[in-house]
């Protein structure tokens, strides 16, 4: 394997596909530079600095895995133009029956967002807020736990009363039961749940924020409520994210 390789996406488990690796770096496709260890057995990566790259990077916080593999200090304005990474990220090889299967996240690449001429972004940009459309009839009311990290929340995880240090969601389903709206639980459990979500990767997947939680966060208030669609195995599947705001 070459000693430098790039990446295009990951999955919403932080893993590249020792397949997907390409030995230079094509337009459109590859968005992260990997630099192999002596070992073989581990990489350190970076955000490819180009346009391209910047380009399919703002689509992957819209989808979620991007900030599965990074992190930065704010959202990305509207003006960023392209990407810096101030701390490469780190990678391990995966391996069954002694074949490599898989990169695997190990620690997050920390990135900034540039702006026209390479400066730093200075702003924050809150995101796009999507009108909902109200909830039809009068639908069940019930909680549910953590979604997977493809946004969606199995039916054997509903709850049909609120449920201390499980319940994260409350859902509204509309009369006809094929959609519903969400919003998250406004009370210390569900906020500490929230959290840790956001280390998991899972919370961004179905809310959006204007800003990272800060340290002092308390509450957790939803500012947009999200929609879901039923599955055909009585699951949901988040269809447009809540937007939520942090409260100290």
């Amino acid at each position: 394997m070459s000693k430098v390789f790039y990446m295009p996406a990951p999955e919403l488990n932080g893993t590249w596909a020792v397949g997907d690796a390409l030995p230079e770096y094509k337009e459109e496709v590859s968005i992260f530079k990997f630099t192999v260890a002596d070992n073989g057995k581990s990489a350190s990566f970076a955000v490819c600095d180009d346009v391209a790259a910047c380009r399919q990077a703002l689509t992957g916080l819209r989808r979620g895995w991007m900030m599965v593999v990074c992190e930065a200090a704010m959202f990305a304005p509207a003006s960023t133009k392209t990407i810096s990474t101030t701390r490469q990220g780190a990678v391990d090889l995966q391996t069954e029956d002694g074949v490599k299967i898989v990169w695997k996240l190990k620690d997050k690449a920390a990135i900034e967002f540039m702006e026209e001429g390479g400066t730093a972004a200075g702003g924050m940009a809150a995101p796009v807020a999507v009108e909902m459309p109200p909830a039809t009839g009068t639908g069940r009311v019930f909680f549910l736990t953590a979604p997977d990290l493809n946004g969606v929340w199995a039916a054997a995880n509903e709850q049909p009363e609120y449920k201390e240090d499980s319940s994260i969601f409350k859902f509204a389903e509309s009369g006809d039961g094929k959609t519903a709206l969400f919003s998250i639980c406004d009370d210390v459990s569900a906020c500490r749940q929230a959290l840790a979500g956001l280390r998991r990767g899972w919370m961004m997947v179905v809310c959006d924020a204007a800003q990272f939680a800060p340290a002092s966060t308390k509450s957790i208030k939803t500012t947009k409520m999200g929609s879901a669609d039923k599955q055909a195995d009585g699951g949901w599947k988040v269809k447009d994210k809540a937007a939520i705001e942090f409260i100290e």
